[in-house]
């Protein structure tokens, strides 16, 4: 049992290993090359970059033969699942973001993107959740509480699963962002386990609306 749970653990380490170079290429190689592009080439290939980091935990489920229809959405009550997702980021938005704004610490919770125009909220809301909701779901909420739940149980899954979510923001913010993105991802795992409905696509849903409206409230707020 224990050789079992050493060599599942060292799968995970390869699989988060993996995800953290691939978020390495992208920030210090992708996006520099990506940002001398015209917007048009630019936004799919960010899309694509994206998609490529659950690339190593999708190889090695298919190298062990494992079955991708635990992440695959319920098939009944799909509106339930979609409704309850929407409502769980925008609540999250409403504590985490809009909150801040209105009690004049908007800058601490802005992207700093500055958009004004329609096509740019248009783009964002497709990145949001079918690109950074998506990839990040699938990998932390996903595979890496998968696993974590079936060698350690529910509650080691909540925290490791947040403690990597808050690490692969290494890149992107300082140590405070790491841990309030690693309680976030905490907050999104308990969503799943206590919340009727809310299911891994709940998560994308939520996921992408609750990155989605920072851009909005920074617009609303400017």
């Amino acid at each position: 049992m224990e050789k079992k749970k050493t060599s599942e653990l060292l799968l995970l380490a390869v699989a988060f290993f993996g995800v953290m170079g691939g978020l390495a290429t992208l920030f210090f190689v992708g996006m520099p090359f990506a940002m001398k592009l015209s917007v048009s080439a630019r936004m799919p290939l960010v899309i694509v970059m994206r998609w490529a980091l659950m690339l190593v935990p999708a190889m090695i489920m298919i190298l062990r033969e494992e079955s991708f229809r635990e992440f695959l959405p319920e098939k009944e009550k799909l509106g339930r699942q979609i409704v309850t997702g929407a409502a769980v980021g925008a609540a999250f938005s409403a504590v985490m973001t809009l909150i801040p704004h209105l009690a004049g610490f908007g800058e601490s919770v802005s992207a700093g993107y500055g958009y004004k125009y329609l096509w740019q909220f248009a783009f964002e809301f497709i990145n949001c959740i079918f690109c950074i909701g998506l990839t990040e779901e699938f990998i932390f909420r996903g595979y890496f509480y998968s696993r974590l739940e079936r060698i350690f149980g529910s509650t080691a899954a909540v925290a490791g699963s947040s403690v990597l979510f808050g690490l692969f923001h290494l890149f992107g913010g300082n140590i405070v962002q790491m841990i309030l993105t690693g309680l976030l991802g905490a907050a999104w795992c308990i969503c799943r386990k206590k919340i009727p409905h809310c299911t891994l696509l709940s998560l994308i849903i939520a996921h992408g609306l609750y990155d989605f409206l920072i851009h909005v409230w920074e617009f609303v707020f400017s």
